[in-house]
Parts: C-alpha cells; structure tokens; sequence
C-alpha cells in the first residue's frame, strides 16, 4: 500500500516532432503507405518512440507525421528528436521539407 503522508513531484517533458516530408518517389498511396511504413518502423525500432502520420493522408506525395517521446529531463527529449531528425534526413526516398519541437 502507498504511503499518501509523502507527496513526491514527478516531472514529465513530454517532447513532440511534426515534420513534413516529400516523397519524390511515390506514384500512388500505396506507394506512399509502404514508404511510410518501413520509415515509421525503423525509427520505432530505432528510438523506441510513438510514430503515426497526422495529416495529408490523401497526398501520395506528401506526408506529415508525428513523433512523440517522454522523459524527466528536458535535454533526453530534445537530444532525443534531433537524433530522429538526422535519422529522417538519411532516408534517400524522402525529403524533409520543414519540422517543429513543441516541449510540453
């Protein structure tokens, strides 16, 4: 049982990434979904981070998504998504057109 006597503060910094990409290569959303997909995976995988595309998902040649992380300190998360960023950028299929880091 918890001791509710003992009030401890936890802090949480909650990291989010939106980027936007252009995927040249893609001629259909299927396309578009199987380049997404090993992209989402390799950076789940990768980063250990929740991914999912959050807008222009009728676009088969544009892509925005989302990437979110957790953790007690403000520099793991923001270490953390510029990490993410340089990873999106090695991706030869894609380019990224422009990304925000919201710190909450």
């Amino acid at each position: 049982m918890r001791d509710k006597s003992r009030t401890t503060t936890l802090t949480m910094i909650i990291g989010i990434l939106h980027f936007e990409l252009i995927l040249p290569c893609s001629n259909s959303l299927k396309d578009k979904r199987a380049i997404l997909n090993r992209i989402k995976s390799r950076i789940k995988n990768n980063f250990n981070i929740s991914i999912a595309e959050t807008d222009s998902k009728d676009k088969w040649s544009r892509a925005i998504l989302s990437a979110v992380t957790v953790s007690s300190e403000k520099i793991v998360v923001d270490q953390l998504l510029e990490k993410v960023v340089g990873y999106i950028k090695s991706f030869p299929e894609v380019q990224l057109i422009d990304y925000e880091v919201e710190i909450i």
